[in-house]
């Protein structure tokens, strides 16, 4: 349980879910890319950082006996564009 917490501390505090909030502005602002394209793009970010942290394959695990962390998934409701967003 206190890894599963101290998981939890070290993931609300790093810095790449935030980085997945500013790329995202950046293709909004600066890129000028419709909603659905950001979408797509948060999608396939999304399910490709989640293979790393899906219990099945246990890379997690691996990760945590081999670097002391284990990886989290970046993208989620809070820092993605929804689907029923960009319709």
């Amino acid at each position: 349980m206190e890894a599963m917490l101290g998981g939890w501390r070290a993931q609300q505090t790093a810095l790449v879910a935030g980085q997945v909030e500013g790329w995202t502005l950046s293709l909004t602002a600066e890129r000028h890319l419709a909603a659905a394209t950001i979408c797509g793009y948060q999608t396939d970010l999304r399910l490709f950082s989640e293979h790393p942290t899906d219990a099945r394959y246990g890379w997690a695990m691996a990760c945590e006996e081999a670097f002391g962390q284990f990886p989290a998934p970046i993208c989620h409701e809070r820092n993605t564009i929804a689907p029923s967003e960009h319709y």
